[in-house]
């Protein structure tokens, strides 16, 4: 744990971004069997703000086959998954960072997919639109559910975060113990959010 403790505080903010991206795959995906993370890592990356950097890898049934045939739903539950990562770690950063200075400093990647996926769909002159309701759904967490999120802020990381070789996995079966409740009170908001989203992309 000596290199968890030396860098625990970056490794935070690497940390929450990932639980934002499992937290809304875990609810897309919540009656679709077999839909599965395998691995959350965290390890150190150059040219990060803070030297680290995050991946998430969810595994899908041997069935599966993605669809080609692009959908407004499924363009909705894809941009909810790219900005929970900045939205979470926003509002679970011990600095102050609201969630566009999150998605310039830590969500470039996501930023850039999220602009493929809306050029894909046909829906990039709603760029603007979308940032600015997710800029809404992050004020409704700040303004309403900072309780609820302290469940997060609070994890204890024992048996949680298991490092080697300055590499760090997160235990996926004790987190998804850890945030079921979480998960479970939070389904109401995401879906609430998910269907107003899912206006703006239609119109």
């Amino acid at each position: 744990m000596n290199f968890i403790n030396n860098h625990l505080e970056n490794i935070k903010e690497i940390f929450y971004h990932e639980i934002g991206h499992f937290v809304a795959f875990k609810i897309h995906n919540k009656n679709r069997l077999d839909f599965e993370i395998s691995e959350i890592s965290i390890e150190k990356m150059v040219g990060t703000k803070n030297g680290f950097g995050g991946s998430i890898t969810p595994i899908f049934p041997k069935s599966y086959k993605n669809s080609r045939i692009l959908s407004d739903e499924k363009l909705s539950h894809y941009l909810i998954d790219k900005y929970f990562g900045c939205i979470f770690q926003s509002v679970l950063s011990s600095d102050y960072m609201d969630l566009r200075e999150c998605m310039l400093a830590f969500g470039k990647v996501d930023q850039e997919m999220i602009n493929g996926q809306t050029l894909c769909f046909g829906r990039l002159s709603k760029r603007g639109r979308i940032a600015s309701f997710f800029d809404d759904f992050y004020i409704y967490i700040k303004g309403n559910m900072m309780e609820e999120f302290e469940i997060i802020r609070h994890l204890n990381f024992k048996g949680l975060l298991i490092e080697s070789n300055e590499v760090i996995n997160v235990n996926i079966p004790l987190l998804e113990d850890r945030l079921r409740s979480f998960i479970d009170n939070f389904e109401k908001v995401y879906l609430e959010f998910y269907i107003k989203l899912l206006e703006i992309i239609k119109e």
